[in-house]
């Protein structure tokens, strides 16, 4: 069975870092955040009622936006808008935010004007400053992950 940090990517990278025992003081703060900000969540869970906010794609349409083939890139190219749509969630009660990053994958990010961290990080900056912006602290930030779009081992892609 493989380790975590075994699984290479394309680029024969770890997908993962290897955890070797070293102390990496900012992956162990990140840790210990996530570990509190999961602990924070099943404290709630079965008490209160909590929210995520809504379709982002829908939102990002009644805007007028007319987004190209990677919506994306919108994080970045008309950032207001996205965190304006954050910040209306945030203002409407959610307790969660997902991140603008539904299609944020290198297969369908082929070709786009930018590469995946920087749509990943623009996505994060969105909803901090829509978080700022709305005086909320109370927040937990998911990541949206949508399909690949390729099919696994045996099958084919349509069209091949």
């Amino acid at each position: 069975s493989q380790k975590r940090g075994d699984r290479m990517a394309d680029n024969n990278k770890p997908l993962l870092a290897k955890d070797d025992g070293a102390q990496n003081p900012i992956e162990t703060r990140h840790k210990n955040r996530l570990k509190d900000a999961v602990n924070k969540v099943k404290e709630k869970l079965g008490k209160e009622i909590l929210i995520f906010d809504g379709g982002m794609g829908t939102e990002i349409q009644k805007t007028g936006y007319k987004a190209g083939k990677y919506p994306e890139e919108i994080n970045i190219d008309a950032k207001d808008i996205i965190i304006k749509i954050h910040e209306d969630y945030l203002n409407a009660g959610a307790d969660f935010i997902t991140t603008n990053t539904f299609g944020a994958n290198r297969h369908k990010l082929a070709g786009a004007k930018y590469d995946l961290k920087e749509i990943l990080d623009a996505a994060l900056e969105n909803v901090f400053e829509a978080k700022r912006k709305s005086g909320r602290e109370d927040v937990y930030i998911a990541l949206d992950m949508g399909p690949v779009g390729q099919l696994l081992e045996p099958l084919e892609a349509f069209g091949s």
